[in-house]
């Protein structure tokens, strides 16, 4: 990850019981001279369980919108730790179509066709699957184009997620490997 804005993405899908990938390369193409990334692409399946952290009041419910529990969800996410910029510059129609490619959730000809949708609506149906954007950014962005949620609600979401269980986050606290997930599971349950 690159930044801590992405690390707290991933984190935060992860925790959400997503299987995320960060920085995925879009490639140079015929429509495009130079190479691209998103952020994050994450995959969540409706049946995700965890003893510890993963059951259903566990969720945030900014996600409740995306059917979480009753479809195959698939998001495209950008992250802007100070989002200064024109959202117009965002969700780019290459990186699309390569971010609904590499889900796989359709063959490539059609996924061609369902980038095309993500280019004006934030988010595509398709029988027991849904695609979505995510903007995650320093504050929450109305847009009718993607989904937005603040890096502070993200942080607050997974404080409160480490709250839940302090016993179990804090003596396994050094399995996560990433150092900003340790710290904040120290902060949320050792720094009292």
């Amino acid at each position: 990850m690159k930044n801590y804005g992405e690390e707290l993405a991933y984190w935060y899908f992860r925790l959400n019981g997503f299987f995320p990938l960060t920085n995925f390369v879009t490639h140079k193409s015929q429509k495009r001279d130079k190479a691209s990334n998103v952020d994050v692409l994450a995959i969540r399946f409706p049946y995700v369980y965890e003893n510890i952290g993963g059951k259903q009041e566990d969720w945030d419910s900014k996600l409740s919108s995306l059917d979480i529990q009753t479809k195959v969800v698939g998001v495209i996410c950008e992250v802007k730790t100070r989002f200064e910029g024109s959202v117009d510059k965002l969700f780019k129609g290459e990186n699309l179509q390569q971010s609904v490619e590499r889900l796989g959730f359709v063959e490539k000809t059609e996924a061609y066709e369902i980038a095309k949708q993500l280019e004006t609506k934030k988010e595509v149906n398709k029988g027991e699957m849904k695609i979505a954007k995510i903007l995650l950014s320093d504050r929450e962005i109305e847009n009718e184009h993607f989904y937005s949620i603040s890096i502070n609600s993200i942080i607050r979401f997974i404080k409160a997620r480490i709250s839940k269980y302090p016993n179990y986050k804090n003596s396994d606290r050094m399995f996560f490997e990433s150092p900003l997930l340790q710290y904040l599971i120290y902060e949320s349950t050792c720094k009292k």
